[in-house]
């Protein structure tokens, strides 16, 4: 072989990763070589004078070691894949190929390892055997090395070398493939059998060695989205191995200080919400799962460790509204279960991650529409992503215990409380993360911030004062737009939260809380005198009815606070009246910021619309029975109040005017010198008969029951009636006036009261006097008279007059028949009160001699006089319950007067389900009923016991519901 031809090629001997000697051919040129060969020779000349020029004057330097042969060069032979892996060779050669294209052939094996909509059981079980085969020769040196932990395992090393060769050479395809790879495989060693666990461990192990540890960082650390995501899934995927068995040792191995790790948290792009393709998550929501894996998968201390990372946790939050919702969903949930509710992990270290800072960018998220779908009781639903964020920030600054809410002593500030010492360095709340919090709340922009906030401050009642007080930048001066609509709103819920229990102090205390707490938390700062004059004297009616509706909830909160702090004191010793005075200060500082009497009193009648009527008469109502000396100031005759009201019909809006007239009652009550008793000219009747025949039904609403218990606070002070009893007879009197169902009757019975009601009160003591006669002479006959109460001066002078009635042309017959019943029943429902039985029987005998001849008169003068002992039961008849029926009803008219028992069942139905309202007349009525069913002779024994069972059952339940609407 002296002459080469120009068209042979020479082989020469490269080193290769395993160590065999491969051949590189090239194509030799003689002339080409020589030339290069001469120039090679000077230039290696020229490099050796220049080291002997620059050589130390020592020659005993050591020698320069011999460097060592390069094991990253990727061969050229590789055999190329003939189709997919069948068998355990095809998975090595194909784990062994540095093109790439062996790695992709190993992805799409990992893919058909499992079974799945494209692999069937069979073909997933044949590959998992090969899988296993492989993952034994690779392991099986590894099993029998000692557990020295800084001998590197020679596991997986064709892996390891690929892996260093796409480093080494920038191989971006090979950087890309290895770890997402190796993700796949962890992920197939850790959901089937055991053995695959014990594979999937030493992989891990293998796989986190210090020389591949710094190749993930540099991916970690780069700017390739390819070569950063699948780095960050391989992590991922080692944190889920095993539920979580080799988090800890990856949390151990990972070197979280690193700066350029959290530069994957930022966004590219601005700060719009991310939309992203499906199976191709973004680098940083990538890394979100990294970070949620440690808080999933980790122990608490792990957990703890992960949630102090301040250079991770600010930019998580940071971008947090830009994220997908299913990742948000995920953090916020993981959050909820595994650090909040965790108590392993200190509360500091829940308060520094969840800052102010924090939940207030957590809290933009409810601008965000869209919905996740989320499983419950095993359903799928659409939840909106906004609703998500609330369950969680209600989570953390509402649950005590946990988050960021502590707990407080309501309204009494840090220091304040007897037992506590004063600093001058003292906080102003206990809750500071969560004062700051309400300064980036807007209750007015959404309900669920509304609802945010006023948990926040029901749960923490010390924040309401020092919201108001340090964080006041709104201006509530009256316009009507949605912002001031909802902040008045949101004022208004405010102060409707309830007081808490001594004031949120532990136990009583000897001293009360500081009155501007006081005063903040029943009309806040915002609500000035001149801001809510203003607001009352606006030209919109809307923004009248809101502010008129803003003090009538301050004055309730205010009676309410008046009557904590009454009791309060009543509990305590204190002999320096600190809380009386403190009573004082609240009403004081309170009549400060409320507009005067006479603005209110000004515009209560002039105001249009139903509801802005009624609204303003309750209002001037507040001021009377809450603060009554302010109150009269204010000039507002109710006389000329109750004369136009009453002298009007209102049959189209009946139920809120009678709200209106229940209000218009309460000012009256408070006010001295009311002409109850005279009729005006503008007046068809009397205020107090005009106010009697709009309470004479049956109906039990609450606004009429609240006018009868005016109409009987101003009458008991009279001498109308009779105060011995335990029920009034204005009650009988009621009743007795709903039992004229014609309105001609009913006319001319109010027309005849009014000028009965008018004769007594002008002389009453004439009629006293009349009964104190009768009476004298009844008991030297019947000396048991002197049991009974006396009988009402009302009732004396009606039987005076009712012969002028009786003569009358101005009645028709058939209402003075009609007169002579209704006066029957009144005095029938007397004596069942309790009133002298025996003068009410003299008085039938006036009636009679008055020119009455009903047949009834006889039968009920027998009744008062002798006692009904031949009470019969009435026969069935069939009857069904009404509204216009009454317990007064069990009992049958004269001349047959019998008792019901079907109405007994009747009426104890429609009291146990709230059709009828029961009274102190209606006990009596029952009462009486007893005693008449056991002394009659008529009735069995039998029947008797039954029907008085029946009776007693019904006294228990009108009991129990009349306790039930006194409580209420």
């Amino acid at each position: 072989m002296s002459h080469i031809p120009s068209h042979v090629t020479r082989q020469t001997p490269l080193p290769t990763l395993g160590g065999e000697k491969k051949v590189q051919t090239e194509q030799m040129n003689p002339s080409k070589t020589s030339r290069s060969s001469q120039s090679r020779t000077r230039r290696e000349g020229r490099k050796e004078g220049n080291q002997q020029r620059r050589r130390p004057e020592s020659d005993m330097a050591p020698p320069r070691p011999t460097k060592k042969r390069r094991t990253d060069v990727a061969p050229t032979n590789a055999p190329a894949l003939a189709g997919p892996i069948g068998n355990i060779r095809a998975l090595q050669s194909a784990m062994a190929d540095y093109s790439g294209a062996g790695l992709k052939a190993v992805k799409d094996f990992l893919f058909r390892c499992s079974k799945g909509p494209e692999v069937e059981e069979l073909e997933a079980a044949a590959n998992r055997s090969i899988l296993k085969q492989y993952l034994e020769t690779q392991t099986k040196e590894a099993q029998k090395e000692s557990d020295d932990a800084e001998k590197e395992s020679s596991a997986f090393a064709e892996v390891v070398q690929i892996w260093s060769y796409a480093n080494q050479n920038n191989s971006i395809n090979l950087l890309s493939l290895v770890p997402a790879t190796m993700a796949n495989l962890v992920r197939i060693c850790s959901y089937h059998e055991e053995e695959f666990k014990n594979y999937g461990t030493i992989l891990i192990k293998s796989l986190l060695q210090p020389t591949t540890l710094k190749i993930i960082y540099r991916g970690l650390t780069g700017n390739k989205d390819k070569v950063v995501s699948p780095c960050l899934r391989l992590l991922t995927e080692m944190n889920r191995f095993n539920f979580g068995a080799m988090c800890g040792f990856v949390h151990s191995t990972i070197d979280f200080t690193i700066k350029d790790l959290p530069r994957n948290l930022e966004v590219k792009g601005g700060a719009k919400a991310t939309v992203e393709e499906i199976g191709r998550p973004s680098v940083r929501t990538q890394f979100l799962r990294f970070f949620l894996s440690f808080l999933q998968n980790g122990e608490p201390s792990v957990r703890n460790e992960m949630m102090g990372l301040r250079s991770w946790i600010t930019p998580i939050f940071k971008h947090l509204k830009t994220d997908t919702p299913e990742i948000i969903n995920d953090l916020l949930t993981c959050f909820t279960t595994r650090v909040l509710d965790e108590k392993e992990i200190p509360r500091a270290t829940k308060t520094n991650a969840f800052n102010e800072w924090i939940l207030a960018h957590i809290l933009e998220l409810y601008t965000r529409e869209e919905t996740v779908k989320t499983s419950n009781a095993g359903k799928d639903i659409e939840k909106p992503l906004a609703d998500i964020a609330h369950e969680f920030l209600m989570s953390v600054c509402t649950k005590r215990g946990s988050g960021a809410c502590f707990p407080d002593h309501g309204w009494y500030p840090p220091g304040h409380m007897a037992d506590e010492e004063k600093r001058k360095s003292a906080p102003k709340v206990f809750n500071r993360i969560l004062s700051s919090l309400l300064t980036h709340i807007r209750p007015y922009a959404s309900t669920m911030q509304l609802d945010l906030m006023l948990d926040i401050l029901k749960t923490c009642p010390e924040l309401v004062a020092d919201y108001f007080l340090s964080n006041w930048s709104f201006s509530f001066d009256p316009k009507l737009t949605s912002t001031w609509i909802g902040y008045c709103t949101f004022l208004h819920s405010t102060i409707t939260l309830p007081i808490p229990e001594n004031f949120g102090a532990p136990e009583a205390q000897i001293l009360p809380p500081p009155t501007n707490v006081i005063v903040e938390n029943v009309l806040p700062k915002p609500l000035t005198k001149a801001i809510m004059s203003k607001c009352l004297t606006h030209e919109n009616n809307f923004i009248r009815f809101l502010a008129t509706r803003l003090l009538i909830s301050a004055f309730q909160k205010l009676r309410s606070v008046l009557k904590a702090l009454d009791e309060a004191a009543g509990s305590v010793h204190d002999p320096t009246e600190t809380w009386k005075r403190c009573r004082f200060d609240v009403i004081e500082e309170f009549c400060k910021r409320i507009p005067d009497a006479s603005v209110v009193s000004n515009i209560a009648g002039k105001t249009s619309g139903v509801l802005q009527t009624e609204a303003r008469m309750r209002l001037l109502a507040e001021y009377y029975t809450t603060i009554p000396e302010l109150a009269l100031s204010g000039n507002y005759d109710v006389n000329v109040a109750l004369s136009n009201f009453l002298g009007n019909e209102f049959e189209d809006q009946k139920g809120m005017k009678q709200l209106e007239m229940g209000h218009l009652l309460q000012i009256a009550t408070e006010v001295p010198d009311v002409k109850w008793w005279n009729k005006t000219p503008a007046m068809k009747h009397s205020p107090f008969v005009a106010i009697l025949k709009r309470c004479c039904s049956t109906a039990t609403n609450t606004s009429q029951r609240q006018v009868r218990t005016l109409l009987h606070s101003f009458a008991s002070t009279s001498y109308l009636f009779q105060a011995e009893t335990s029920a009034s007879p204005l009650d009988a009197l009621l009743e007795s006036l709903s039992t004229l169902e014609d309105s001609g009757d009913l006319e001319a019975i109010l027309s005849l009261l009014d000028e009965v009601v008018a004769r007594c009160i002008r002389g009453p003591f004439k009629y006293l006097d009349d009964y104190a006669e009768l009476a004298a002479e009844i008991q030297k006959q019947k000396p048991e008279a002197s049991n009974f109460a006396p009988v009402s001066p009302l009732v004396m002078t009606l039987v005076e007059q009712w012969k002028f009635f009786m003569q009358s042309k101005d009645h028709s017959s058939q209402q003075k028949l009609g007169g002579v019943r209704w006066l029957l029943r009144l005095l029938e429902s007397c004596a069942v009160l309790g009133e002298n039985r025996f003068v009410l029987a003299v008085l039938c005998d006036r009636v009679a001699s008055s020119g009455s001849t009903d047949e009834s008169i006889p039968k009920l003068k027998n009744y008062l006089q002798e006692g009904d002992q031949g009470l019969e039961i009435a026969p069935n008849g069939g009857r069904e319950y009404d509204s216009a029926v009454g317990v007064r009803d069990m009992f049958t008219r004269f001349p047959n007067r019998r008792i019901d028992v079907q109405m007994i069942a009747l009426l104890s139905d429609g009291v146990l389900h709230r059709r009828i309202e029961p009274s102190l007349f209606d006990l009596a009525v029952v009462q009486r009923a007893i005693t008449e069913v056991a002394e009659s002779r008529n009735i069995s024994t039998s029947k008797a016991a039954a029907v008085i069972t029946q009776l007693n059952e019904l006294m228990k339940i009108r009991r129990i519901a009349l306790y039930r609407l006194r409580t209420e």
